[in-house]
């Protein structure tokens, strides 16, 4: 059976994660936010759901400290029944999630300069890895191919290509 999850806007303000079927129409609703919340102006970025990323028989979605639960990577399984959160509380404006071979990479804009890569193994929930990155831009993208990570950079209109040597970037 073939599964698709999107990240959408039920209703003003509502975020959901939707599980779509083959011909891309929601099945069911997996998770929603509920309202925007009071204490943040609709200038700024409201998005408790930033990612999704399907690895195996696992759904990891990637919440910002907007999301009742905080920021992390909730695992949930392909039915969209929470099992557990990996990495909670350690991301400040996590920005993108992917996932390849038992591991997580994610994306954080920690205020400093330039943008951090973590990596995680997603069955201890250890963080394997940190690299700072030198992007200034919304982080929309990143992918896993083999020993090449893929990260786009929207504002600089680039895509970085970082190869692993091994087990280290």
């Amino acid at each position: 059976t073939q599964r698709t999850y999107a990240i959408g806007e039920a209703d003003e303000g509502t975020h959901t994660l939707v599980l779509l079927d083959a011909n891309l129409q929601v099945i069911t609703t997996v998770e929603t936010t509920g309202d925007h919340q009071e204490d943040y102006g609709y200038d700024e970025d409201y998005e408790p759901i930033r990612d999704v990323a399907v690895h195996g028989d696992q759904v990891i979605v990637l919440t910002t400290d907007s999301h009742a639960e905080g920021s992390g990577l909730r695992l949930l399984d392909l039915d969209g029944v929470f099992l557990r959160t990996i990495a909670a509380e350690w991301f400040q404006r996590p920005q993108a999630v992917a996932v390849s071979h038992g591991r997580a990479f994610v994306v954080d804009d920690d205020e400093e300069p330039g943008k951090v890569l973590y990596i995680i193994d997603i069955q201890s929930g250890d963080i394997l890895q940190r690299v700072r990155l030198d992007l200034q831009g919304c982080i929309t993208a990143i992918r896993v191919d083999g020993d090449e990570i893929f990260v786009a950079d929207f504002n600089a209109g680039k895509v970085v290509v970082l190869r692993r040597a091994g087990s280290e970037l």
